[in-house]
């Protein structure tokens, strides 16, 4: 349906105190707050720059497999976040929180309408997938 793209950021009272990364090596100076939703990796971020494949793995004081609870601690100033942008956007519009290294790309994971294979597709479960791809294309912002 579309593509969710991931986000580095912290707060500004985080900055003030502890200084803004510039590349994701000096990610391992900084606390960094772990994603543990994902399988595997929650520790060890992947980047891309230049074409080329990058990770760096990172540590802090707090994890969690709860994205807004990751994004309440940044807000808080607890540290540095590698979030789904959609589970941050509004706070990144009104500068609570700030993005970091956005000279590196950032994971992009799909987002997909799963549905039970039939050979003809009914109707109403046709309606809602485009109902809900319609309502992402109104906020790709967020993703």
């Amino acid at each position: 349906m579309l593509n969710s793209h991931w986000v580095v950021c912290c707060s500004p009272a985080y900055i003030a105190k502890f200084g803004q990364p510039a590349t994701i090596e000096e990610l391992t100076q900084h606390n960094c707050l772990a994603y543990t939703y994902q399988d595997k990796g929650a520790y060890d971020l992947r980047f891309v720059r230049d074409g080329q494949d990058l990770s760096v793995h990172i540590s802090g004081n707090f994890s969690t497999n709860n994205a807004q609870v990751l994004r309440q601690a940044a807000l808080a100033g607890g540290g540095i976040v590698y979030v789904p942008k959609v589970s941050v956007h509004e706070d990144l519009q009104q500068g609570r929180l700030l993005p970091l290294l956005s000279d590196y790309q950032t994971r992009i994971l799909g987002i997909y309408a799963l549905y039970t294979y039939t050979r003809h597709q009914p109707a109403k479960v046709k309606l809602l997938i485009e109902y809900i791809a319609a309502a992402f294309e109104q906020r790709k912002e967020y993703f």
